[in-house]
């Protein structure tokens, strides 16, 4: 199926405009959104639909390229800082721009997952822990979480909060 910009409506054409003239910061596309003419109510969804629409992702593909940004470029300009060496140590590598490089990467690729986390306070749940959910948490942090072996396999704990 080709892509078509006229598939795209008036609002979601104009966040793809809004969020080029941004020069696609991830940061700033709720804003777009709003500009664009989205309702504040659920932007968070909205922006969220917007990202997993096709055509949307066709045409902002189309705008990073016009602007150069083209999956090469991206590749070949990461590769760069991740291979750089420190501008006053001569032969050291230069850590600090090695590690925003691949923070950047990792952004790009959405590697971190969601970084917000929303916990309804006045909502008490019962967790329950499995031993072998234990056994696992000791065996991944390599400390001792309990001091004895329970006598059932599950074990009910409450929220601190």
């Amino acid at each position: 199926m080709a892509f078509h910009e006229k598939d795209l409506t008036v609002k979601q054409r104009r966040y793809i405009r809004l969020l080029a003239e941004s020069n696609f910061d991830k940061s700033k596309k709720k804003e777009c959104a709003l500009q664009a003419g989205y309702s504040p109510n659920n932007i968070g969804n909205t922006v969220s639909n917007l990202n997993k629409n096709r055509s949307v992702n066709e045409l902002i593909k189309l705008k990073m390229e016009e602007k150069g940004l083209t999956l090469d470029y991206l590749v070949d300009k990461q590769k760069e800082i991740l291979e750089s060496e420190h501008p006053k140590y001569e032969g050291k590598p230069d850590t600090t721009n090695r590690r925003l490089a691949l923070d950047m990467a990792y952004n790009i690729i959405e590697a971190y997952g969601s970084q917000k986390i929303d916990i309804n306070k006045s909502e008490r749940k019962e967790v329950i822990f499995g031993i072998e959910d234990y056994r696992l948490a000791e065996e991944i942090t390599g400390e001792k979480i309990i001091d004895v072996e329970p006598e059932q396999e599950e074990i009910k704990v409450e929220p601190l909060y």
